[in-house]
């Protein structure tokens, strides 16, 4: 899993460039660390499958909300979209393997089955 400054580090150079082309009005922000720390909230409880809770637009909307800030939505969305690919400090791989089926030729870890 990406770290938050991993998220703040990426996020920082997209909201810079639209602030400058939206205005401060609209992004009034060039880093939202709340964001990613409420997006991550049930990582103690569910590691690695806490993005089941709260990474989808929905609560990003929510999120945008309660800031009344699209950057707040927009960075949302950068660390729904880091936590899917992985970062640089991330066990995942930039394309990750296919889930596992039943009666496949990987083990559910992704080995390849003995025959």
């Amino acid at each position: 899993m990406p770290t938050r400054r991993e998220h703040v580090r990426f996020e920082r150079p997209l909201l810079e460039a639209l602030q400058r082309v939206f205005g401060r009005r609209v992004i009034k922000r060039t880093s939202y660390p709340e964001v990613h720390l409420a997006k991550d909230l049930a990582w103690p409880l569910l590691g690695p499958k806490h993005r089941r809770v709260g990474h989808d637009l929905g609560s990003n909307i929510v999120l945008g909300a309660a800031y009344k800030d699209l950057g707040a939505v927009i960075s949302g969305i950068l660390h729904d979209y880091l936590d899917l690919t992985g970062g640089r400090g991330s066990s995942r791989s930039r394309s990750p393997s296919p889930p596992y089926a039943p009666g496949g030729t990987t083990s559910p870890r992704g080995r390849p089955k003995r025959t």
